[in-house]
């Protein structure tokens, strides 16, 4: 067998095992995430806002973190008395990736400097033939 025989069969391997644990890591994360809502409406039927805690009779403490998604509206929050708008809300700056993309030299030299890049995880799926 040679080396690259061998090295495409460890490649191969890894794929398969690599959707294998992708197809499990779904499942389980269904499962795990219904466990935890039905354990936490058991647990606190009527939350407040924050961490919640009870006490089991064996003296485990379930701690349960009830979070509220808020949304801000823009526009709307833009169009506030000022006063309200910079005690409540807060800009946050992302970068426009078209404009990034299309930005010239002049520009991006700019931009970077208060940029830093680090790689992210890479995604990846495998298209099995119809």
């Amino acid at each position: 067998m040679t080396e690259a025989t061998l090295e495409a069969q460890i490649y191969y391997r890894q794929m398969e095992r690599w959707e294998e644990l992708t197809e499990a890591l779904a499942r389980l994360q269904a499962e795990e995430r219904a466990l935890r809502e039905a354990i936490f409406a058991g647990t606190f039927p009527n939350p407040k806002e924050g961490m919640n805690t009870y006490t089991l009779p064996d003296g485990r403490k379930v701690k349960g973190q009830y979070r509220i998604n808020r949304k801000v509206e823009q526009t709307k929050a833009a169009s506030l008395p000022t006063k309200i708008r910079n005690k409540f809300f807060r800009t946050k700056y992302e970068l426009n990736k078209t404009a990034f993309n299309d930005g010239d030299e002049e520009e991006l030299s700019v931009v970077y400097e208060v940029l830093t890049e680090t790689p992210g995880l890479p995604g990846l799926d495998i298209v099995y033939p119809k």
